[in-house]
């Protein structure tokens, strides 16, 4: 099978790992250069520039796994326009996207598939565009909806775990935390993600538009920093530092990503639970292991 990835971030390096383990030939588009990999032909550029001089003709699916920065006016400006070309030029060809829970709104607290899209934020209104957008399209897409992610290819920046826990703990300072840190929320291990996805292209036409990707047993952030710890052999916390929402929105004056944080602050104060439906019979790293998974990638190559 030949698939097409749009995006080397960190569920497009995880994409192209499982694929090209399997056999599949893999074409990758992304801004910068990458190493020679077996199997895995790369062209670089802007996929706006690089599309029309592409033909789909070939492709078994793609994954759109184009990113842009943490701001609802980038993503309108960067994602919206973007996905529109890739969806034209895919035609019949499946798409497959990695999707977050922000346009279903405070009904993340207990999502389950097939619950209305309803956002209650910026992000989450330009999430549920492209969503809408996808639909629209008259080709075949299945968005799978991912918790908060962690994993081996998991970057600071696009993984809050990471950076507020999984950083701290390894470098022996207290982990921090956002909203209500003793409610659980649900936890999405990027190669689960991956697995989920690899199955939605290859089962596109028999699944509606929306799934929901394989996710661990909801755990506090409590919970998750205590375990970490204990992966890690590092001394057990005392405890996580509460982020107060005061000083998120102070510090939004001059961050735009502290001020898309406090603007989802309904995803912290409450408890978040991921439900998975159709791909539920997929299988689920333990916490155990994509903990363990995270520090031996932590140790060989730190973030």
């Amino acid at each position: 099978m030949k698939y097409l990835v749009v995006g080397y971030g960190q569920i497009g390096q995880e994409l192209v790992r499982q694929l090209t383990e399997r056999g599949d030939r893999v074409t990758v588009v992304k801004r910068s250069g990458m190493a020679q990999c077996r199997g895995v032909e790369v062209i670089q550029g802007d996929v706006q520039e690089v599309l029309p001089e592409l033909s789909s003709d070939g492709f078994d699916g793609v994954f759109n796994c184009m990113h842009a920065s943490y701001s609802a006016r980038a993503w309108r400006d960067v994602l919206i326009p973007r996905e529109k070309q890739l969806l034209e030029w895919a035609g019949d060809v499946p798409v497959v996207f990695p999707e977050s829970v922000y346009a279903w709104g405070t009904g993340a607290q207990e999502l389950k598939e097939g619950d209305p899209v309803e956002p209650a934020s910026p992000l989450g209104e330009v999430r549920a565009q492209l969503l809408r957008n996808r639909e629209a399209c008259g080709g075949r897409t299945v968005s799978v909806v991912a918790a908060d992610l962690i994993g081996p290819t998991a970057s600071l920046a696009g993984a809050v775990f990471h950076q507020l826990v999984f950083d701290r703990v390894m470098k022996g300072r207290r982990p921090l935390g956002m909203g209500d840190v003793r409610v659980p929320r649900s936890i999405t291990y990027i190669p689960d993600l991956v697995r989920g996805m690899m199955c939605a292209v290859e089962n596109a036409h028999d699944l509606p538009s929306v799934v929901h990707a394989p996710a661990l047993a909801p755990v506090s952030q409590v919970e998750l920093a205590r375990a970490f710890a204990r992966v890690a052999s590092k001394p057990e916390t005392s405890g996580v530092v509460q982020i107060p929402w005061t000083v998120m929105k102070v510090t939004g004056l001059f961050s735009q990503t502290f001020r898309e944080l406090h603007n989802q602050r309904y995803l912290w104060d409450s408890p978040h639970v991921l439900h998975t439906g159709i791909l539920a019979d997929l299988p689920v790293t333990s916490l155990d292991v994509a903990l363990k998974e995270c520090v031996l990638r932590r140790e060989k190559a730190p973030l």
